[in-house]
């Protein structure tokens, strides 16, 4: 990143010199290190000098996540901001009078738009707090929440899990939650299941289910492109898992299990310049209602490209339809358009071709985390993997609390994994290695990076607490085999 913009200098404060030192000092052509210095006046009002800025300058460098592909910094200018600041306003009707603010990172989208530049913009005011407190003391997001009276705050998904599973009976005490008006949940895939626990859970303290949210957007649109802010619970959709496999999104039959999709809001929003069109990637046909396709979006919240990678800029931002429509975004994103909302239903480049059959990895990670309480809240991470046959095999990699489990109740664990993927999916599993909590790794707003965990797979460089290889992977995978072989320990 630091190479791909030119860096001239970087940043930072006394207490994180040395640190940052040394770190920046292991990269060659590394810029100098700057101290800012916080203990200085702010100059009077006076001194401020018009730097003449106007709409179309670059406000700054937006990194993608990197969960699928190299980081590339989106180039944001000023007029991306007031315009997504203005969508995010006629969709959830906030303005001058909010409170806004959480634990959410200004090194983030999330954070340095949704809780801070659009209250800028507004005129509201906003609170924070760190991000590193959050991640210790859960309960603290609550407390500033109660404590500054905020209506606006919000987190991705692993946030609202983290509060169920942290969150203590007596660190509620004396906490009211009934002023909070609008939690979004986004950033990362929502699980209806956190919904449903984080609402049923909190709701002795005044939460309410309505004030939960899903949204959906990206680095490209500068933040948000839907977001269903009805005063109502979200709305979750039980889809036919095998009709979903073929881009049909239905409902799943009374009497079968299918796969819950939560909506992410209305994909017409009165006012907003912003088109969002379902597209087949392919034929690149405009596709209708309850048909999977590719994301594609145009507006003038969408940004201009990314930071000299003319090629990527090209491919991603200016696709035209077959029936020539043009200037659209290439997301990458799936999803399906039902009754006017937006379900998101995965990733292009992480959907699992199987046998012909195309499968949703968080699925085949869902059916994995239900099958013993020891992996429950866990994160997994599955892809395929090319056999001995040059087939393709499905390998899953998946966070375990191990503690007082021996090898024959991990062994067990494993089987009790590929029993539930096999009668759901109907799948055979080619390799299941547990590993301890994080080692599945995640970007900086929680989004699994299945690419990079296939990588490690291959490359053996897992910190394995048991496994299980079939035959067909053996020679791919030697060491990982041979600990299979041992134990597994």
């Amino acid at each position: 990143m630091i190479h791909s913009i030119g860096a001239s200098a970087l940043l930072t404060e006394k207490s994180a010199l040395r640190d940052t030192e040394t770190w920046i000092g292991t990269h060659e052509g590394a810029p100098p290190v700057i101290i800012t210095d916080r203990s200085a006046d702010l100059p009077a009002p006076c001194d401020w000098v018009d730097p003449e800025v106007g709409p179309d300058h670059v406000a700054f460098l937006q990194f993608t996540s990197g969960s699928t592909s190299t980081p590339r910094g989106v180039v944001i200018r000023h007029h991306n901001i007031l315009d997504n600041a203005e969508h995010f306003s006629r969709v959830n009707g906030c303005g001058s009078e909010n409170r806004f603010g959480g634990w959410l990172p200004m090194h983030h989208d999330f954070g340095l738009l949704s809780m801070f530049l659009f209250p800028l913009c507004y005129g509201a005011s906003t609170v924070h707090m760190p991000a590193s407190g959050f991640l210790r003391r859960p309960h603290s997001w609550f407390y500033l929440i109660d404590r500054f009276n905020l209506d606006f705050s919000s987190s991705p998904n692993f946030g609202y899990d983290l509060c169920v599973r942290r969150v203590t009976d007596e660190q509620e005490k004396g906490i009211d939650l009934s002023r909070w008006a609008w939690a979004l949940d986004g950033a990362e895939p929502v699980l209806p299941a956190t919904l449903r626990r984080f609402s049923k859970r909190f709701e002795r303290i005044g939460f309410r289910a309505e004030t939960l949210t899903a949204g959906y957007g990206l680095a490209e649109a500068t933040l948000m492109v839907t977001c269903d802010a009805q005063a109502k619970a979200p709305t979750v959709v039980c889809v036919d898992a095998a009709r979903l496999e073929k881009g049909e999104f239905h409902p799943a039959p009374v009497s079968e299990s299918g796969r819950e999709i939560v909506r992410c809001g209305d994909v017409d929003v009165p006012g907003s310049n912003t088109r969002l069109l379902i597209v087949d990637p392919d034929t690149r046909d405009v596709l209708p209602s309850n048909t999977v396709g590719e994301v594609w979006i145009s507006g003038s919240s969408v940004a201009h490209g990314y930071w000299n990678r003319p090629e990527d800029t090209e491919k991603a931002f200016n696709a035209v339809t077959s029936d020539g429509q043009s200037g659209f975004l290439r997301t990458g994103d799936l999803a399906a358009v039902d009754d006017g909302g937006l379900y998101i239903t995965g990733r292009m480049k992480e959907v699992l071709i199987y046998h012909g059959r195309n499968i949703y990895p968080q699925d085949i990670e869902a059916a994995v985390r239900s099958a013993d309480t020891r992996l429950e809240h866990g994160i997994g991470a599955a892809f395929t993997v090319h056999g001995d046959d040059s087939k393709e095999e499905i390998a899953v990699v998946h966070e375990v609390q191990p503690r007082g489990a021996d090898a024959d109740q991990l062994e067990e664990i494993l089987t009790r994994i590929h029993r539930n993927v096999s009668r759901e999916f109907g799948v055979a599993l080619g390799a299941v290695v547990l590993v301890r909590r994080g080692g599945v790794k995640r970007t900086t707003s929680g989004k699994i990076q299945r690419l990079k965990m296939r990588s490690a797979f291959l490359e053996q460089d897992l910190k394995t607490v048991h496994a299980r290889i079939s035959p067909a992977l053996s020679d791919s995978v030697p060491r990982l085999a041979n600990r299979t072989q041992e134990g597994g320990r």
